[in-house]
């Protein structure tokens, strides 16, 4: 004799995905972001960041995805969380990774854009003392955070190498020549993801680009700016990390 059942047996529920995380990317990213999705690989795993990178296609070819009390790199997609709530603990180095259609997808981190912004500052022309008014600023910004130490740079990881020096002479005295050799002697050096040299190049290019390109007469920084860009982006494809 079958009994028969009348009521269904509840069955255990299966595993929920969580809904993808809210997120603001740059505009630099919409080349990566707005195609199909395409593989990456998780190159590098930090409390307030996550890098990956594409394999093939476009510029650029690192992504960052950041905490919301991080950095705002120019090429970083910016989560609604904080380090301390540990968004990317789930997220191993050397994983595989997809990138597309408006997504971020490695391991259990997911990532929706749902709103673009603007890397690159519009800077308005400034009156010569409101400029030096901002540098004296910026010197105190720096110092606080321990970049400066009374106006002068804290040993970092080209301390006593002679070539920024050398590259911000040529750059003040607008000598193409030599801030090129300059540059090229000190492409990947040094310590960290991004190496102390390239920081250093990073940071004279966008001053000279942005900066020249606010002042009167500043024409002449934004053609060196192109020029030594040039010089550089042809270095790094051998000389330093993605």
């Amino acid at each position: 004799m079958t009994a028969l059942v009348r009521d269904p047996i509840p069955l255990p529920a299966g595993p929920r995905r969580r809904p993808p995380a809210a997120g603001a990317a740059s505009l630099a990213l919409r080349p990566l972001l707005d195609p199909p999705r395409r593989a990456a690989r998780v190159i590098a795993v930090f409390p307030s960041a996550v890098y990956l990178e594409m394999r093939g296609g476009p510029e650029p070819r690192v992504l960052a995805v950041v905490t919301s009390d991080a950095g705002r790199l120019p090429n970083a997609v910016v989560v609604v969380a904080t380090r301390r709530e540990h968004p990317f603990r789930s997220v191993r180095e050397g994983g595989d990774a997809l990138v597309g259609e408006g997504r971020v997808e490695a391991d259990g981190l997911s990532v929706r854009v749902r709103r673009w912004w603007d890397p690159s500052p519009a800077l308005a022309v400034p009156h010569p003392a409101a400029l030096a008014r901002g540098v004296r600023a910026l010197e105190a910004e720096l110092a606080a955070a321990g970049v400066l130490a009374a106006g002068e740079p804290v040993r970092g990881g080209l301390d006593g190498h002679p070539d920024p020096g050398a590259l911000a002479a040529a750059c003040a005295a607008g000598d193409l020549a030599g801030a090129v050799e300059a540059a090229e002697r000190i492409v990947g050096l040094g310590p960290g993801l991004t190496p102390s040299g390239d920081d250093i190049l990073c940071g004279v290019l966008v001053s000279l680009r942005l900066v020249g390109g606010a002042v009167r007469h500043g024409d002449a920084a934004v053609r060196l700016a192109d020029w030594l860009g040039a010089a550089v982006t042809a270095d790094a494809g051998t000389r330093t990390t993605a």
